[in-house]
């Protein structure tokens, strides 16, 4: 069965989102849903974890 790690980035508007975004997708990061909040969104994203 597949494993994964989560994780959630703040974003404000200041904030350089596709460099942001550009960064964690090299790294394996999918983005799986996004909120809003007072500062702005937080992403959601995981990736699957290795064996091993």
């Amino acid at each position: 069965m597949k494993k994964f790690e989560y994780r959630d980035v703040p974003f404000s508007e200041r904030d350089d989102a596709s460099e942001k975004f550009a960064k964690l997708g090299k790294e394996g990061w999918e983005m799986v849903g996004v909120a809003r909040a007072d500062f702005g969104i937080v992403c959601f994203f995981k990736r699957e974890l290795s064996d091993g």
